[in-house]
């Protein structure tokens, strides 16, 4: 529900950069992150123990403490990748413009900027737009009145 809620506010933006990060946005609370396993597991909890005789402030600690948890699941972007083998079989496309607009997306988040700027924001807006409208439809089980156009 979350993912349609922040697809819908995207469209409805005026500005084109904050459209575009809106929509991409949209895909994360998809993106539902499997365990990578005990063994992954086993390593992180054994790195968390050894923080405690490493010699730095406990708030820095803490946060290193979190961060490493994290390693236990599969990053939001393996999530997508795997979960677009199952939304799209054999369409490797799909994966491509996802992978695309999610590294031009921290781009601009963390940047600021596009490294290139003659990318066309508004097509590859459209074009992830008509994935996440495919994935809702397949979500939904329930064919679309206007069916997205997937990316070649």
């Amino acid at each position: 529900m979350l993912s349609m809620e922040l697809y819908c506010a995207a469209v409805l933006e005026g500005n084109a950069r904050a459209r575009f990060v809106g929509v991409v946005s949209a895909l994360e609370p998809l993106a539902i992150q499997d365990s990578l396993g005990d063994r992954v597991a086993d390593f992180v909890d054994e790195s968390i123990g050894r923080l405690a005789t490493v010699d730095v402030a406990d708030d820095v600690r803490q946060s290193l403490a979190g961060r490493v948890r994290e390693l236990k699941r599969e990053s939001v972007r393996q999530a997508l990748r795997r979960l677009c083998g199952q939304w799209f079989p054999g369409r490797r496309s799909a994966w491509d413009a996802i992978d695309r607009a999610y590294r031009l997306r921290s781009q601009l988040v963390h940047d600021g900027v596009l490294a290139d700027a003659d990318i066309d924001l508004g097509v590859v807006t459209e074009k992830v737009g008509a994935i996440i409208r495919a994935i809702y439809e397949q979500s939904a089980r329930h064919p679309f009145w206007v069916k997205p156009t997937l990316p070649d």
